[in-house]
């Protein structure tokens, strides 16, 4: 963005969320004024309620009303840049804030009774690999609804929505949409968006670290498209060596949307948001959504969605609770077929990379800050996720794992699925997880050593261990 307002030029800026194009449309625009430039800076979203026109007719009509004036930016969000026609990108630099969520989705659907309307709809048209048909919006027929989707089943409603859409793919399993009637063999669907979408862009720049760790690369590869990558900017990297985090955890074991739903872990949400009453919890803190009510009322901090990357808004905070899972779900089940994937990849896509974009909201941020940070999360597994990820990337001098046994859910077992019934059938011992732990430990501050090691040599300042020589 800094580079945007030193030198100005179009540019197409897409964010994750509605707010966050109004946020970041403001802080381009004080950049600006900061460099002593002129540009045209505006948000483009659904949440304007007074601007006449569908968001996609508006920014269609920005793109071309705005492209010969070569410095304005157009903030619109992920789901908007799904559906631009690509041939007005021609003048434009894309800039693409973090990984946009949507890329990769699938699902599976049966429609015995409303086949009819997708065969009105849909033509449904072979590719080369076989099983898999190309799902093409019908010539001359009036393009579906939001009102029309909305009105669908939910299993059926975002088929609807990705396939209404002319500028993204579509395919699904079947070659005759009679065959969707069957309720034994659900049609599978999968939709996979890349960067190729938008071609025709003047340049297309992913600002997000996690980016090679994603889906949407993943499957750029394994479909084999053609993608050149230029590293610009490596960001981050500055050592946060006075900065200690404390990472505070309820449970040994996993959660899970599905387990909250059961009395055991309704329980368990109680317990947690009783201790984090108890001991005066005023940071940010986000869940998801179905679990929000057993925190409202109890805590005085600041209530967030729990989707908070590239969010400025909150860095005066010194601490965060984030109740929350986002594991694979059997709609994932055909994308993962088709990527070659499995249920620890799409893990290490959505909710390790949720977890650290939103502990990164807050004052730990600040490369400037020297004190303490305090992080709530449900699992252990997700702490050791978090530690892994600051001490590999040198974001803090210190990093602690705290178990909130005060809260009562320590040692609670979560009870297994039956196909796990017959595995592991004993518990792992505290001093076994300590040993493990302090292995991991020895790993990675070896690591962290080394690295700190090269770079003192390249930077020409390092000091090999033990006396000093005496000079002559």
């Amino acid at each position: 963005m800094e580079e945007i307002a030193a030198s100005p030029r179009n540019v197409l800026w897409a964010s994750a969320r509605t707010d966050l194009c109004d946020e970041q449309a403001e802080d381009l625009h004080k950049l600006v004024i900061e460099h002593g430039r002129q540009m045209n800076v505006m948000a483009v979203h659904s949440a304007q309620p007074k601007e006449k026109g569908s968001v996609s007719r508006r920014i269609s009509a920005a793109l071309e009303n705005y492209v010969g004036y070569a410095n304005t930016a157009l903030m619109i969000t992920h789901e908007s840049l799904f559906r631009i026609e690509t041939r007005l990108l021609e003048r434009w630099h894309v800039v693409i804030d973090e990984v946009p969520t949507g890329c990769v989705s699938s699902g599976r659907f049966s429609a015995p009774v409303t086949w009819k309307s997708l065969e009105f709809y849909y033509d449904l048209l072979p590719t080369s690999v076989g099983n898999r048909y190309l799902v093409r919006c019908r010539d001359g027929i009036d393009q579906i609804t939001a009102s029309m989707i909305s009105a669908e089943a939910s299993e059926v409603s975002m088929f609807h929505k990705l396939a209404s859409n002319r500028n993204r793919k579509i395919f699904v399993d079947i070659a005759s949409w009679e065959d969707a009637k069957s309720l034994t063999a659900p049609v599978k669907w999968w939709s996979v968006w890349t960067p190729v979408e938008i071609h025709n862009a003047a340049s297309i720049a992913i600002a997000g670290s996690g980016y090679f760790k994603s889906l949407i690369c993943r499957a750029s590869e394994k479909l084999g498209v053609d993608i050149v990558y230029e590293t610009i900017k490596k960001c981050g990297g500055s050592f946060r060596s006075k900065q200690k985090w404390s990472i505070h955890y309820y449970t040994r074991h996993t959660g899970s949307t599905i387990y909250w739903q059961e009395p055991d872990g309704r329980k368990g949400l109680a317990k947690i948001s009783q201790h984090l009453e108890s001991i005066g919890f005023e940071g940010y803190w986000a869940s998801n959504s179905d679990i929000e009510n057993f925190f409202f009322g109890r805590l005085d901090g600041v209530h967030c969605l729990p989707k908070q990357a590239c969010t400025n808004s909150l860095r005066h905070h010194e601490s965060c609770a984030y109740i929350y899972s986002n594991k694979a779900q059997d709609s994932d089940a055909p994308i993962m077929e088709i990527l070659d994937i499995d249920s620890e990849d799409v893990l290490a896509s959505r909710e390790h990379e949720d977890i650290i974009q939103f502990v990164m909201r807050g004052k730990a941020r600040e490369s400037t800050y020297d004190g303490h940070y305090n992080v709530y999360l449900y699992s252990l597994d997700q702490a050791e996720m978090l530690k892994d990820y600051l001490e590999d990337n040198c974001l803090a001098g210190e990093v602690n794992l705290i178990a909130e046994e005060n809260a009562g859910l320590i040692d609670v077992i979560r009870p297994r699925k039956k196909a796990e019934i017959s595995l592991v059938s004993r518990r792992i011992s505290q001093e076994e997880l300590t040993v493990e732990r302090r292995k991991k430990d020895a790993v990675r501050k070896h690591a962290a050593r080394e690295r700190s090691r090269a770079a003192a040599i390249m930077e020409g300042n390092y000091k090999p261990p033990g006396r000093p020589r005496k000079s002559l």
